[in-house]
């Protein structure tokens, strides 16, 4: 009988499971990282930056309506503009 010899070269190659590539995920951020307080500081000036935009809009906002009440003083649903007043010649 003549012996059938496959290409079996695929069932010889090395294949990493879901549990180990996370194991050396783990390890690398435990030792790949062992300084983070400069981004930690950043991040901490960044939301610093966020919250005086954020209150910088509020304020602005505001001063938005307090305009638009003095030029139009009549009560208004919300996100309607004041109707077009147009001239004619």
């Amino acid at each position: 009988m003549s012996e059938v010899q496959c290409d079996n070269s695929r069932s010889n190659a090395a294949s990493l499971g879901c549990g180990t590539l996370i194991l050396i995920a783990l390890i690398v951020l435990f030792f790949g990282n062992t300084d983070l307080t400069p981004l930690q500081n950043e991040v901490a000036s960044l939301r610093k930056e966020v919250e005086v935009l954020q209150r910088q809009q509020r304020e602005t906002h505001a001063l938005l309506e307090t305009i638009v009440l003095h030029i139009d003083p009549k009560p208004r649903d919300e996100g309607t503009a004041p109707p077009i007043e147009t001239t004619k010649p």
